[in-house]
């Protein structure tokens, strides 16, 4: 007989952990200590910049894990042992976000950090594709039949990052910086393809 996991413990869990990810992303802006005077204070913002804009990629790209994984647990009744344990995964990845993003913020210079920064985004978006085309196959965790199309658009969403996270570490190598680029499309077709089927006949 399968063992279930509590909901909701989880769900706190994953939460307080998105959450702590989140506020600790800000530690990487920072300017220098000491006095300063108007044309160094004015510099040290300027050179903030590229610090603030990986800051803001990371916040983005978190919002849009947790954004899934939230959608998706409203359409799971259960918690099985294979959820459990991808969920703890996903979680100790998004824990290293912050790491992998002051890396990358302040060693831009070498495509190392890029792509170790890249590959810790495509771990969290195999895992969350793994764990919803699981969950589309396993009918008996879902609430209710209606749940099902629900649960197949998350999981078409997540196959999507998924291959646009792997066009990106692919490109991380010749392109560190801007092969981040790609990891917007996946949003804008979804984006895009969300709005058709809203529309009325």
């Amino acid at each position: 007989m399968p063992s279930f996991f509590p909901k909701n413990r989880l769900e706190g869990l994953s939460d307080g952990v998105y959450a702590v990810a989140l506020t600790l992303l800000v530690l990487n802006l920072k300017l220098p200590s000491g006095d300063l005077d108007s044309a160094q204070f004015t510099t040290a913002l300027i050179g903030l910049i590229p610090n603030a804009l990986t800051w803001l990629l990371s916040f983005w790209v978190i919002l849009i894990y947790w954004e899934s994984q939230a959608r998706l647990s409203q359409y799971i009744s259960r918690v099985d042992d294979l959820i459990l344990r991808l969920d703890i995964s996903t979680l100790a990845m998004i824990s290293l976000l912050p790491f992998s993003t002051s890396l990358i913020a302040e060693n831009n210079q070498h495509s190392l950090s890029a792509v170790i920064y890249t590959a810790n985004l495509w771990l969290i978006s195999a895992l969350t594709a793994w764990k919803t085309s699981y969950v589309v196959k396993k009918r008996h965790l879902q609430p209710s039949d209606a749940a099902q199309e629900k649960i197949i658009l998350i999981s078409h969403a997540s196959s999507a990052m998924l291959a646009g996270m792997s066009v990106a570490l692919l490109l991380s190598h010749f392109v560190p910086g801007w092969n981040l680029l790609v990891i917007f499309i996946p949003k804008i077709i979804n984006h895009f393809t969300s709005a058709k089927k809203s529309k009325p006949n």
